[in-house]
C-alpha cells in the first residue's frame, strides 16, 4: 500500500491500496483445483448426496400427503357404512318392539304406552348418513 501526504502540509496521511490482478489477488485456480482435486471429488459427492436428499425429501412428503388424503377417504367411507348399519340396527329394534307392543292385543293403549311409542319414534329413527364428511 502507498501512503499518500497531500501537498499543503497537514499531518495527514491517506492510504491508498495498490492495484492487483485478479489471478494475483485470487491465484490460479485451475492450479489449485488440480491440487486440490480429492477435495472438488468431495465436494462433487456431498453435491449429489444433497440432491438425492432432496429429492427424496420431495417424494416422501407427496406420498405422505397421498397417504393422508387416501386415508381420509377411507375414514369417511367407513363413517357412513357405520351410520347406515346404524340405521338397519335401529329398523330392526323397531320392528321387535313394534311386535312385543301388538302382544297387547285390543286393549285400550295405556298413557305410559304411547309415551313409550313415542320414544321409540324418537329413538329408533333413521339417522341422515349424506352429511358425513
Amino acid at each position: 500500500m502507498k501512503k499518500i501526504s497531500p501537498s499543503n502540509g497537514v499531518a495527514t496521511t491517506i492510504v491508498q491500496p495498490e492495484s492487483h490482478t485478479a489471478k494475483e489477488m485470487f491465484g490460479n485456480w485451475e492450479v489449485a483445483l488440480k491440487n486440490n482435486s480429492k477435495d472438488v471429488q468431495r465436494g462433487k459427492k456431498y453435491f449429489r448426496i444433497l440432491i438425492v436428499s432432496f429429492v427424496l425429501d420431495v417424494l416422501f412428503t407427496v406420498a405422505i400427503g397421498y397417504g393422508a388424503v387416501h386415508l381420509h377417504t377411507v375414514t369417511q367411507q367407513a363413517a357412513i357404512a357405520t351410520c347406515e348399519s346404524g340405521n338397519v340396527a335401529r329398523a330392526n329394534n323397531r320392528q321387535l318392539w313394534d311386535y312385543v307392543i301388538s302382544l297387547n292385543g285390543d286393549v285400550k293403549p295405556s298413557q305410559a304406552l304411547l309415551r313409550f311409542e313415542t320414544y321409540l319414534d324418537k329413538a329408533t329413527a333413521p339417522r341422515d348418513c349424506s352429511g358425513i364428511q
